[in-house]
């Protein structure tokens, strides 16, 4: 274990996880995903809860790691859904052009 810069203690092995997730992430980055989905991935990647973060805690890592590019759908009493911005930027960009597509009034606006 090594301090972090608050003086907590951070384990090596839940940000080797943490790495883990995010290349897997990375890899399937066109996907949608839960926050609940990424967290039962790490369980998976780690084999035990003891070396994984809180979900909330993972919120963070992922804001921090990847910043600006990662969007989550927070809508109350529903999952988080996780998504890189390039691909909420597709899907939002495909939904429109297919609302407009299927319905002719809607082109007239």
């Amino acid at each position: 274990m090594s301090a972090d810069r608050k003086g907590r203690q951070t384990n090596d092995q839940m940000h080797q996880n943490f790495d883990a997730l995010c290349w897997w992430l990375e890899d399937i980055f066109d996907e949608l995903c839960s926050l609940d989905e990424l967290h039962m991935k790490m369980i998976t990647i780690a084999g035990s809860v003891d070396t994984l973060y809180l979900r909330k805690h993972l919120k963070r890592k992922l804001i921090e790691h990847y910043g600006d590019n990662i969007f989550f759908s927070d809508v109350n009493g529903k999952h988080n859904v996780v998504c890189f911005w390039n691909v909420a930027s597709v899907i939002l960009t495909d939904r429109w052009y297919h609302d407009r597509c299927c319905n002719p009034q809607a082109c007239e606006l």
